[in-house]
Formats: structure tokens, C-alpha cells, sequence
């Protein structure tokens, strides 16, 4: 598995993994040869496809990929994977209280919920909503929690928190850093790493 997959060191090849929000099922497919079997879920038809396409191409058969909305009730039984992934989903979800228990739900006891979710609180964001601008890190986004906030909204569902961390560094300087991408994508590609 690459170093940008952060949570690697806790996958065994025993785990249940649900990916909620998988996208094109990249980082499922990534993780695939080290677990079990991975699920993955995502609103996007298209995306869905292209995720199912990859796992034929590329023989992953311990993969399968279902059109969801991550707003209804998850279609697993109770306690049923070892591990949760919900990566820069929150964020869009109107039910995101329903969510967090429904991953509840589904994760077996002592169960890991991978979550990354986009901070409101760095200083380029500060910096856009002090002048009156639109700060969320994507228009579709219904809500972005503080540290402090998630940490409350994660204990008052009953998770234990064993580790949290920013995975990009804050700078004042992200907005340039973004424009970059209209003159270089390789430069771009090239911040944004060492952001991270």
C-alpha cells in the first residue's frame, strides 16, 4: 500500500472494510490486497462504474462497488465490518448525525472509523470568512466541523478517539497554492504534496 494511505499500519488481512463515499474506488482497490474484502459505496453512478471497470481490469475480486446515498440507512447488519473509511464525505452529507450512527452500527465492537474531514478553522480559511467570503473547501459541502467539534460530535456518539491529526499543513499561502494549478499542474501536484 502507498505512504499516502495513513491508515495501512491498522489493516489485517482478516478486516471488513467499507469505504462510504469511495468515489471511483481508488483507494479501495489500493487496500484491496490487504484485507478480506472491501465495500464500497457511492451516490455517483458513474463513479461506481468506473470503480467495478477497475476491480475487473485489474482482478480484485475481494471488491464490490454499490450506488448509495451515505443520508439513508446503511444496508449492513449490525456490527458487520471491522473497519469504516468515511474520507471527506461528512462534509456533504445533510444527515450527518444518521451517518456517524449508521457507521456505528455497522462497525463490530472495538471497530476503527478512518474519518477525514475538512477543518474550518485554518488560517486561509479564517482569512476568506473575516472578508466575507464563501470558506467551506467545496461549494457542496453542508457543514465543516472544528476540531473541538467533531471531537464532541464523535464522543457524544459513543466513539473512543485513539488518534487525531491534521494531515495538511495550514498556511496562509494555500490560496496561492491553488492558483498554481492554471499555471502548472506538476507545480501544483508538487505543493500540495509537501502540504501534505
Amino acid at each position: 500500500i502507498p505512504s499516502s494511505v495513513w491508515f495501512s499500519k491498522y489493516l489485517n488481512k482478516q478486516d471488513y472494510i467499507l469505504d462510504l463515499g469511495c468515489n471511483s474506488g481508488q483507494l479501495s482497490l489500493k487496500i484491496a490486497k490487504r484485507v478480506r474484502h472491501i465495500t464500497g459505496l457511492d451516490v455517483d453512478k458513474n463513479l461506481i462504474n468506473i470503480a467495478k471497470s477497475e476491480a475487473v481490469t485489474k482482478k480484485i475480486p475481494n471488491s464490490r462497488f454499490l450506488i448509495f446515498d451515505a443520508n439513508n440507512k446503511l444496508p449492513f447488519k449490525n456490527g458487520f465490518f471491522d473497519k469504516v473509511i468515511c474520507s471527506d464525505v461528512l462534509e456533504h452529507l445533510k444527515k450527518r448525525d444518521f451517518a456517524l450512527l449508521e457507521i456505528k452500527r455497522v462497525l463490530k465492537p472495538n471497530g476503527l472509523l478512518f474519518l477525514v474531514c475538512d477543518n474550518p478553522d485554518t488560517s486561509w480559511k479564517k482569512l476568506q470568512k473575516s472578508v466575507g467570503i464563501f470558506y467551506y473547501a467545496d461549494s457542496d459541502h453542508k457543514y465543516e466541523y472544528s476540531k473541538k467539534e467533531i471531537l464532541t460530535k464523535l464522543e457524544s456518539r459513543k466513539f473512543k478517539i485513539t488518534s487525531i491529526e491534521n494531515i495538511t499543513y495550514d498556511t496562509p499561502l494555500k490560496g496561492i497554492i491553488d492558483l498554481t494549478v492554471g499555471i502548472s499542474l506538476t507545480l501544483y501536484k508538487k505543493l500540495r504534496s509537501w502540504r501534505e
